[in-house]
């Protein structure tokens, strides 16, 4: 069964179908302008969402716990995706734009917020030049998520935004970075590598000691290997955390 909202409705108001199971389907007319907090959370049965590309604003964990739902669109109108909004959506694996956008699985929105996705089933994350902010936990305990690429344009990454992700092998620093946590990356037992690119290793850049706290190795990508070294002893907390080797260039 889908469910089909009624025309001229613009607001969805909070916890309007909360603990709903009587639907697999949700499609919002194209009136729908917000969606309020917890307004589809725990939906048992809902598997896919089909958002209006007028929306402008989902409220937090909009749809958190939805365990099933593996598929949502989500419109270019969103600036932003709020704090625990697919949080726990364990089935949860693609994020994808507009349907009618050449653009699929990637994030055209300004922030993401606190535990957005925490404990969903994201397998790979690619964000797009808009996003300057994500913030703390957004994919922690993502268990499923295997590659990361941060779009140039990111500014500030929150703390532990993906830590406890234990299949993430692979992320990508971009050069616009200006503050990342300490403890982003904690505990990703599987990461083999961050690129880095260059400009990252300017001292403008905030970057704390343990930014890798807890995982087994470091490939670095960077054009000047003086620089690698700069930063991975601004990023350790100890030395003896080093067991990677630095390679290769941009």
């Amino acid at each position: 069964m889908t469910l089909v909202l009624i025309a001229d409705l613009q607001t969805i108001m909070a916890k309007a179908f909360a603990r709903c199971s009587s639907f697999e389907a949700l499609k919002t007319t194209s009136t729908v302008k917000t969606i309020k907090k917890e307004a589809f959370r725990s939906c048992e049965k809902l598997v896919k969402v089909d958002l209006n590309n007028d929306i402008e604003s989902i409220g937090d964990s909009s749809f958190a716990r939805c365990h099933v739902m593996t598929t949502i669109w989500l419109p270019f109108s969103l600036q932003s995706i709020e704090a625990g909004v697919f949080q726990c959506c364990h089935a949860f694996s693609k994020i994808y734009l507009w349907k009618n956008h050449h653009r699929h699985n990637h994030i055209p929105i300004e922030s993401i917020g606190m535990a957005a996705f925490y404990d969903s089933g994201l397998q790979m994350v690619s964000i797009l030049s808009t996003v300057r902010i994500i913030a703390t936990s957004a994919f922690q305990y993502c268990r499923s998520l295997q590659e990361v690429e941060l779009g140039e344009g990111l500014k500030k990454v929150g703390d532990s935004v993906f830590a406890n992700c234990l299949h993430l092998s692979a992320a990508f620093l971009p050069k616009s970075l200006e503050r990342i946590s300490a403890v982003t990356f904690r505990d990703c037992w599987s990461l083999l590598g961050v690129e880095i690119h260059s400009e990252i290793l300017q001292d403008s850049v905030q970057v704390e000691n343990g930014i890798l706290q807890g995982r087994k190795s470091l490939y670095s990508l960077a054009a000047d290997s003086a620089l690698i070294a700069k930063f991975l002893r601004k990023t350790f907390a100890s030395r003896h955390q080093l067991r990677g080797r630095v390679r290769g260039s941009l």
